[in-house]
């Protein structure tokens, strides 16, 4: 499969600017200075409206923790950090704990060569030379690619033989509280991972354990109470980790924060508060490790990682990977089922799967006879004061066809550097609606939410007859949007209604597996994926085309992985202008007559 990145967005022509005169608005061409102004103007009261709507959502131990993380931060850079004399020897029981982990790991997981290969380390498409200087403070890469570059995360899949002189690299060119590497996210994973390494490989020199223990006094000095959740966790999780390796007070904190934040991240169903799965893998292997690293294990993180292993591996496709709902890619955690075979071994067996998950939103059912896997996302966008991995999915859904990914989300191109940020987070990137080109979720920047939408009448049956479920959300208020996902025999139907104060428009979309060739049969249109194939019969719409790897407006990318976009059809469906539109479709195996509308049940 051809590869397309689009990191850097293309140059508009300038042309000669004729046309562009020809369009320009009459008040512009008479008055352009009281023009500019005005729209400066509304800009900057759109802007400080924006800005009102997201902070209100905020907490006051947010924005309190926000404004004293910068006043402590540059004092905490000039003080005397006092290191016990000697420092402490790495604890043998930690070593030994921690070591088999990786062992465990190892057997489960096939270590990962796509970014390790021929002396090259390959972080979002962009490689660099591991034998030269290793690019630490190099502000030319993007941030999430320095970030990578800085947690180490990478080390583990490297010859352990290595592993010790790319720390000692890293210790010698990034002093104290200098540069991304000191940020409290990557810092806290460093943590982590170099507390793993030290362990398989025997590590322990006093270099290295004064730099652990700076680093663990920074991160102290900087919890993220203000951003929270995945981060707060990762926190926790590397006081808790490095500490227990190094016999620092921090652990006893960082077992109180990870107690506070399972009780406050981790929903009664499992599932993660962010509701993204690649960040729900994260959480629970950070989880797994601090269990294996302690020497009393409580019985509350026990509980709560084979609620969130039980989760994991209901909402998995058919090729045993993750859903891309919210912030999500694939390869970016340890494989799912590795997960699940982790979490049986060191806490028992996981809870048992279900197909609905309703504090989290998830519903997994079979359709068309069972030939089709789907995954259809019905809940709240996440917890209202962190939207910073949310996307515009509501009421969206995934597909897998005889095991196959064939109707799929947008995934995750990047987050601030990426082009397509603003897309993938958008309703267009997703199997969903959106009325009027409008949004669910005032999404801007590269993590910010203003207005937000709440879901409503979410309900799920499964009988006999068929599998039901139904709800509505607000986010294009006063409009109300609701939506119902049928199965009956082989057909699963995908109903929506918009009702609405004034008359207007909506547009669905469907995404379809790059891999997915897609044509129009008369009235019906034929997706085909290898031996595959899907019909999707459309009802109450006014137009249809296919869009890919349009780039103004951004239509029609996949992006399974990170900085990858590749080109992949969607069948955008347009709807006449009305107050209460009334419109759906239908997927089969086999052709949908007109006679079969009236099995329809909602």
């Amino acid at each position: 499969m051809r590869r397309r990145n689009i990191l850097r967005p293309s140059r508009p022509s300038r042309g000669n600017g004729s046309s562009a005169s020809l369009r320009m608005p009459l008040i512009l061409r008479i008055s352009p200075l009281s023009s500019i102004l005005a729209a400066r103007g509304m800009t900057l009261a759109n802007s400080w409206l924006r800005y009102v709507r997201t902070l209100s959502y905020l907490t006051t131990q947010q924005v309190v923790w926000r404004v004293w993380r910068r006043v402590r931060r540059a004092w905490v850079r000039n003080r005397a950090v006092t290191l016990p004399a000697p420092l402490p020897a790495f604890s043998s029981k930690t070593v030994q704990a921690l070591e088999h982990y990786v062992t465990r790991w190892k057997y489960h997981t096939a270590p990962s060569t796509k970014s390790l290969a021929h002396g090259h380390l390959t972080l979002l498409s962009q490689a660099v030379d591991l034998k030269n200087d290793i690019p630490w403070q190099d502000a030319a890469y993007p941030m999430l690619w320095r970030y990578q570059l800085h947690t180490c995360e990478w080390m583990r899949h490297a010859p352990q033989e290595q592993w010790q002189r790319w720390m000692q690299d890293w210790i010698a060119k990034n002093p104290p509280h200098q540069g991304v590497g000191w940020d409290p996210y990557p810092l806290s994973l460093r943590l982590v991972y170099w507390s793993l390494c030290c362990a398989a490989a025997r590590f322990d020199t006093p270099a290295l354990r004064e730099s652990l223990w700076r680093q663990i006094d920074a991160l102290r000095a900087d919890i993220e109470y203000d951003v929270r959740a995945n981060h707060l966790w990762w926190n926790a999780v590397a006081l808790v980790v490095a500490g227990q390796l190094l016999g620092h007070p921090a652990c006893a904190q960082g077992l109180t924060l990870l107690e506070n934040e399972v009780r406050e991240q981790i929903l009664p169903d499992g599932g993660h508060y962010e509701r993204s799965p690649m960040y729900h893998a994260h959480m629970l292997e950070a989880g797994l490790i601090a269990y294996a690293a302690l020497e009393e294990r409580p019985e509350w993180l026990r509980a709560a990682l084979l609620k969130m292993a039980g989760f994991l591996e209901g909402i998995l496709h058919p090729d045993g990977d993750i859903p891309l709902f919210g912030d999500s890619v694939l390869g970016e955690s340890v494989p799912p089922k590795a997960l699940v075979a982790l979490a049986r071994e060191y806490c028992g067996a996981p809870v048992e799967k279900s197909t609905t998950y309703p504090h989290s939103g998830f519903y997994i059912f079979p359709a068309l006879e069972g030939a089709a896997h789907v995954i259809a996302k019905a809940g709240v966008p996440g917890p209202s004061y962190q939207l910073g991995h949310t996307h515009g999915d509501v009421f969206s859904y995934e597909m897998s066809l005889h095991g196959q990914r064939f109707i799929v989300d947008a995934g995750t191109h990047g987050y601030a550097e990426s082009p397509l940020r603003d897309y993938v987070r958008s309703a267009r990137a997703h199997n969903t609606v959106s009325v009027e080109g409008r949004e669910p979720l005032e999404c801007w920047s590269a993590f910010r939410v203003g207005r937000r939408y709440a879901v409503r009448n979410v309900q799920f049956r499964a009988s006999e007859g068929g599998i039901t479920l139904s709800g509505e959300h607000d986010g294009y208020r006063p409009v109300i949007h609701r939506r119902v996902f049928q199965t009956d025999k082989d057909v699963l139907w995908v109903v929506d209604t918009v009702e609405s104060p004034h008359a207007c428009t909506a547009e669905s979309y469907i995404h379809f597996h790059p891999e997915v060739s897609l044509e129009p049969d008369g009235d019906t249109w034929r997706a085909r994926r290898g031996d595959s194939t899907l019909s999707v019969q459309t009802f109450g719409f006014d137009s249809a085309e296919i869009q890919r790897g349009q780039q103004s407006p951004a239509q029609g990318w996949y992006s399974p992985e990170f900085a990858v976009a590749l080109p992949a059809p969607v069948l955008v469906l347009r709807t006449p202008r009305a107050n209460r539109l009334s419109f759906h479709y239908a997927l089969s195996c086999t052709r949908v007559g007109p006679e079969t509308g009236g099995t329809l049940k909602w």
